[in-house]
């Protein structure tokens, strides 16, 4: 169900460019949107460093499903 992986560091400021890398790489010019449209980067930080477990957090941008752990952020195929 996972095409794209980029993994992230854990810092918070890297989340934001981990989400940006991951869908240039499926070809989504990151000039074409503006990511704060589809997702508050900074409460999504916040929640993936607070949480005690597992989080997975899944949003849509420019019709790419995301999932956003605290390890990764993940293109999701429809398959």
């Amino acid at each position: 169900m996972c095409a794209s992986t980029s993994p992230g560091s854990g810092e918070p400021h890297d989340l934001l460019l981990d989400i940006i890398d991951t869908l240039d790489a499926r070809g989504l010019d990151p000039r074409s949107f503006q990511l704060h449209d589809f997702v508050d980067v900074d409460a999504l930080e916040r929640l993936i460093a607070s949480s005690e477990d597992d989080v997975e957090v899944r949003f849509t941008v420019e019709g790419f499903d995301l999932a956003v752990t605290s390890n990764d952020v993940r293109v999701l195929d429809g398959d």
